[in-house]
């Protein structure tokens, strides 16, 4: 089922709005090539793509913590970003020779990544951020 940006994806927070938009547009260009059958032809660029943004958007979100220091959480979220940055390359060695494990873990981990953190984790932090005028 595509994911679509609705309100509970929203932080009203302009820039990681437009980040967390490119990530949803990482995950319909997953299920898209899976969809047409090209996921062989395109994974490598998916993960060029989605370690591309994992990096400019946790160093966007890490930057505005330590400027900011005012979230009280920002040492926990940081240490999430790495666990997720190793689950991302570990999916990458571990189903290289499997484009259907690969696949298939590597939306998983999208998902919950979408659920777990950016639904909830990173919602800790808008208070802090639009107090900086974001």
């Amino acid at each position: 089922m595509p994911i679509e940006w609705n309100e509970t994806i929203a932080m009203g927070i302009e820039e990681v709005d437009e980040q967390h938009h490119r990530f949803i547009d990482l995950i319909a260009k997953l299920e898209r090539t899976v969809a047409d059958g090209t996921i062989g032809k395109h994974v490598s660029d998916i993960f060029d793509e989605l370690r591309a943004y994992i990096k400019h958007h946790f160093k966007t979100e890490e930057e505005h913590f330590i400027a900011f220091g005012c979230y009280s959480n920002a040492e926990a979220h940081t240490a999430s970003h790495r666990a997720f940055e190793e689950r991302i390359d570990k999916i990458r060695i571990q189903f290289l020779d499997d484009q259907n494990a690969l696949t298939a873990e590597l939306s998983r981990a999208m998902y919950d990544w979408l659920l777990n953190h950016i639904k909830h984790m990173d919602r800790e932090y808008i208070e802090c951020f639009k107090a900086h005028n974001l």
